[in-house]
């Protein structure tokens, strides 16, 4: 196809050049685009509340999380050595998680409970969203482009604290809901 004298590749040309690996990690950038598109849309405007919603969010979190976690330990398990390797993400990923947790039940103050034409909403942090979409993309970014180096250890405590901070969230945003609902001061 020619536009203003220039030739444009199709589609199927442009994929066909690129192998697998590129295909995938185009695929991973579009769903955490989408991913991360939602997700601020729905921290910054809030959605209806539905207690699904609000644990089902959490859980595929960290089942991102969990994945990325066996990526980056297979990664450097061949490079750094079993002990150090294993050691290391034993005592990370709990503590990440447990303090992450604390956290976000702490942060979780954040979180509005509110009626709109007479269904309940609900608002949750915009930065720990965010925090977690940021923490996700440096790991996956140093998993891919940096697997000799043991820079991944530190994302994966990031995203650990995250994934915990976003489990404290919901957490706390069903105890607002139920305080809410009681005409209670959650606080």
């Amino acid at each position: 196809m020619q536009i203003l004298g220039y030739t444009i590749p199709s589609l199927q040309s442009v994929l066909g050049s690129l192998n697998l690996l590129q295909l995938g990690f185009i695929g991973m950038i579009i769903i955490i685009l989408l991913i991360f598109a939602v997700r601020m849309t729905v921290a910054l405007h809030g959605t209806k509340y539905t207690f699904f919603r609000v644990a089902f969010v959490p859980i595929v979190y960290t089942v991102f999380t969990t994945y990325l976690f066996y990526q980056s330990i297979g990664m450097n398990l061949s490079i750094l050595g079993t002990a150090y390797v294993l050691h290391s993400y034993v005592l990370l990923i709990p503590a990440g998680l447990i303090i992450g947790f604390a956290g976000g039940i702490k942060a979780g103050k954040s979180v509005r409970i509110y009626e709109k034409k007479g269904n309940r909403y609900f608002r949750k942090s915009l930065w720990i969203s965010l925090f977690w979409t940021s923490s996700f993309v440096l790991e996956f970014v140093s998993l891919i482009y940096f697997p000799a180096l043991n820079i991944s250890l530190i994302f994966t405590g990031l995203l650990s604290l995250a994934t915990g901070m976003l489990d404290g969230q919901a957490i706390r945003t069903h105890f607002v809901n139920k305080a809410y609902i009681t005409g209670q001061n959650p606080d």
